[in-house]
């Protein structure tokens, strides 16, 4: 659940003396996630406009949690990104349901006052309550929290579920960049073998988290979607015709209101990780 409307009251808290400096494009920013008329795919236009239909179920008041993530770049901060770590962080507060205002930062062009407040400029970052919260771990567990009791909670009911799929990211990053082509075999193996450990944690389940989602599938999903279009075209890999429980799965989570919510296209994610393939060889 997000509205996305202009930040002035929080921004003018913030840096209000560099308001009336302002340059055109970091207004354009401010005013939402997705530029009217912008010529984006169907889908994201499809799912802007579910968003915006969510929104208005919201009270009038203004949100208390301000959330930045990853814009697509080249578009002046105005269409969603394509970062798993932001996408984590807004499916877990639409999942909780929690009230906030999203805003997209252009890796090629951060705003000065941005990286005045948050000087690593990195994303996702969360403001809540005059604080400055940097790493999707540490956002999550934040949001998890205290500071939310009325927001539903996410933490998986069995403990052992927070460490499934703990290695399939970096195994997924370790045969991605790998420019080794001795070493391809065995990167190869090792992230089947994770992705079927993620597929046996599956069975008998429609999330992770039993008939709802968790904590641990909002981290997880943006990852495995990333692997599966990444991988698929750049290496040629595909997920092992046995993992059934994960193709129903990723089939189930693309379903959800907060995935809808917070699509990009696969377009995308190409785009974000072709400048990686084989970067470990350099």
């Amino acid at each position: 659940v997000f509205r996305t409307r202009c930040c002035q009251r929080s921004l003018l808290q913030l840096r209000g003396e560099r308001r009336a400096s302002a340059s055109p494009r970091s207004q354009t920013q401010r005013r939402g996630s997705f530029a009217a008329g912008r010529r984006e795919p169907a889908r994201v236009l499809l799912r802007a406009a579910a968003s915006a239909s969510r929104s208005a179920a919201m009270s009038s008041g203004a949100a208390a949690v301000e959330v930045y993530v990853k814009a697509k770049p080249g578009t002046g901060a105005t269409v969603l990104g394509d970062c798993p770590f932001s996408a984590r962080v807004l499916l877990t507060l639409e999942e909780k349901a929690i009230a906030h205002t999203r805003h997209l930062i252009d890796f090629s062009d951060k705003p000065q006052w941005f990286l005045e407040a948050n000087p690593e400029g990195k994303v996702p970052v969360l403001h809540h309550e005059g604080k400055w919260i940097a790493d999707s771990d540490v956002i999550c567990e934040h949001l998890e929290g205290g500071a939310f009791p009325d927001a539903r909670a996410l933490s998986p009911a069995d403990e052992s579920t927070r460490q499934v799929g703990a290695a399939f990211f970096g195994a997924f990053v370790k045969f991605f960049t790998n420019g080794d082509a001795a070493a391809e075999p065995a990167l190869r193996d090792g992230l089947a073998a994770e992705v079927k450990a993620i597929d046996a944690a599956l069975q008998g389940k429609t999330f992770l988290g039993g008939d709802d989602v968790c904590s641990v599938d909002l981290a997880l999903y943006p990852k495995l979607r990333h692997m599966a279009v990444a991988c698929g075209h750049y290496k040629g890999f595909a997920v092992p015709q046995e993992c059934a429980a994960l193709a129903s799965y990723m089939k189930a989570m693309a379903k959800r209101p907060s995935v809808v919510d917070t699509y990009y296209p696969d377009e995308y994610i190409l785009e974000g990780w072709q400048p990686k393939l084989g970067l470990s060889n350099l």
